[in-house]
């Protein structure tokens, strides 16, 4: 992550974690952005990192929970449900999906279930379709295909899920028998509810409108972002009604373009940011990605829109900012620089005001190990290599006092003291 930030001058947010020594593991919530020179030379990079290990563990207990509740669900046999890979291969199901396709839990368990072999040939396209759309937001809606069942017969079926956590080629899918729930409007019903819970479940925002382009869908997070539920309305009102507005948080977002609307006028509309700013509620500044649905002749069925809300994270980058400038200027008032140098690539990298102790200029001055050592006198050169020796065969952070040659002036010696941290990587080296 650090190299390609400091290779494509971008910041970006990720959580990390730390293990300890004595066996426990610390996450962070982690923003890092490039430190760049004024001549857009990167000098390094500036973290901030939040704890989260509390959150993490709570989010843990409950994941655990959720896993439980699913499993009992699994085993209960309500309803039909089997973890797949894109391979073809089918891992696991339970019994409820077994019975569906006339197959046995040893022909499970020896390898003989394959989605992929068990589907006609006319239906592959169409799973394919579900696999696009899987890969795009996570899950795939329920659509009608054909199974060929162990004897050969074939049956007809609806099936929908999604990818597994923090997977990219494996899933769950559920499977309804449609000759069966078409004769049972409480099943369906069940199915309706199924497939609401799962939009619901989705942090980003979601929103659709129908094939006249009138609003027809909203799930839970698009409603907490507008404080609304959806109403079958026109695109023309959509923006006054739905408080949207451009990034600057003042102009109302202009019917062509907003996101949704552009989308189901063929656009595929891709990280367009808007801000909502309902009246009872924080604004929120959002990045929507969108596209028309179509059916499988080709008729357009609506367009859907997800809505991720990146307003913490812009709250954040501004923190990044602020706390940049708040740094130079402390550090300049105490005249107090950082460094950090990586063994691996043996780059090193000063902050602004590290420049004005050492007496160097910013632009024409390149902090490599060779140019500071040059600067000071061999018998305190050695003493700090004896420390960096041993910093590194312990692990151990260090303090030392040493002479430098203020910008390569033998007249101007300056006492340094120079504290240094010795940051282990995962492997436990320097």
């Amino acid at each position: 992550s650090d190299r390609f930030i400091t290779e494509n001058y971008r910041h970006i947010t990720l959580e990390e974690s730390v293990k300890l020594p004595d066996g426990s593991i610390l996450f962070y919530d982690t923003i890092k952005t490039p430190f760049n020179s004024p001549d857009g030379k990167s000098l390094g990079i500036i973290g901030i990192a939040r704890d989260i290990t509390d959150r993490k563990e709570k989010e843990q207990l409950i994941l655990q929970a959720s896993e439980s509740k699913f499993r009992q669900l699994f085993e209960s046999n309500m309803l039909a449900i089997a973890f797949w890979h894109l391979d073809g291969g089918i891992k696991d199901a339970n019994k409820a999906f077994l019975d569906i396709v006339g197959y046995t839990k040893g022909d499970l368990e020896s390898g003989l279930l394959n989605w992929e072999k068990m589907t006609p040939p006319e239906y592959l396209e169409h799973d394919q379709e579900a696999i696009r759309n899987l890969l795009y937001s996570g899950l795939f809606e329920p659509y009608e295909k054909e199974y060929f069942r162990k004897d050969g017969a074939r049956i007809s079926i609806l099936i929908g899920g999604s990818l597994l956590e923090n997977s990219q080629d494996a899933g769950f899918m559920f499977a309804l028998d449609i000759t069966e729930q078409k004769r049972n409007a409480k099943a369906l019903e069940y199915q309706r509810i199924f497939m609401e819970a799962v939009l619901d479940n989705v942090t980003d925002g979601i929103a659709a409108c129908n094939s006249k382009g009138n609003l027809s869908l909203f799930n839970r997070a698009a409603r907490n972002f507008h404080g609304i539920d959806q109403e079958d309305l026109p695109s023309s009102v959509w923006s006054k009604t739905y408080d949207l507005f451009l990034p600057d948080g003042q102009t109302p977002i202009p019917t062509n373009e907003i996101p949704l609307f552009r989308a189901f006028n063929g656009e595929n509309v891709q990280n367009e940011e808007m801000i909502i700013v309902p009246m009872d509620r924080e604004k929120r500044l959002i990045l929507a990605s969108g596209q028309a649905l179509y059916d499988p002749e080709g008729h357009k069925l609506g367009a859907v829109v997800s809505m991720h809300d990146i307003t913490e994270r812009r709250i954040n980058e501004q923190r990044i900012i602020e706390s940049q400038i708040r740094l130079e200027q402390a550090q300049a008032i105490a005249h107090l620089g950082h460094w950090t140098w990586d063994k691996m690539t043996q780059k090193i990298t000063c902050s602004k005001e590290c420049f004005n102790i050492l007496g160097c200029d910013q632009e024409t001055w390149v902090p490599t190990g060779e140019n500071f050592r040059e600067n000071m006198p061999i018998e305190d050169l050695k003493s700090l290599d004896e420390a960096c020796q041993k910093g590194f065969e312990t692990g151990e952070s260090f303090e030392i006092d040493c002479r430098y040659y203020r910008g390569g002036n033998r007249s101007d010696v300056r006492w340094l003291h120079v504290i240094c941290e010795i940051v282990l990587g995962k492997s436990g080296s320097v």
